[in-house]
């Protein structure tokens, strides 16, 4: 591999994969013929422009509150934290196999719920470990 091999690797982070989304309690049938079909989300890596926006934006948030603390740690809120995930989850979903359309509301509605999140995540951050399916 060389360094081209790299970057064009690199720049793939813009693209894409499909994550396999389970519904809770879901476990395979090992005697069934067909295993019903997950949801799909299509997620973006972490270092794709759109998740990167929002984690600098987060990154700048967290300064500004560290600033305005005056040397003392701020208080860190648990429900400040999730919803930050649920951002970077909704900024990196490009695509899903819903029948409902893919928007803002709709996407924060479902990944509001860590059942779903997680997976998504998955994809989010485990994106340089694989590119063609996840």
């Amino acid at each position: 591999m060389d360094i081209k091999s790299l970057i064009k690797e690199r720049d793939r982070e813009d693209e894409g994969v499909d994550v396999p989304i389970y519904p809770r309690g879901f476990e395979p049938d090992p005697e069934a013929e067909e295993q019903p079909a997950p949801i799909t989300f299509t997620m973006l890596g972490r270092d794709a422009t759109a998740v990167k926006d929002v984690l600098d934006r987060q990154a700048r948030e967290w300064q500004s509150e560290v600033r305005k603390s005056k040397g003392k740690f701020p208080k860190i809120d648990p429900a400040k934290t999730y919803a930050n995930r649920v951002d970077v989850a909704v900024a990196a979903l490009i695509g899903w196999t819903l029948n409902d359309p893919l928007n803002d509301a709709n996407a924060r509605h479902v990944l509001a719920d860590r059942h779903y999140l997680e997976q998504a995540e998955r994809g989010i951050y485990e994106h340089a470990s694989f590119f063609e399916k996840a």
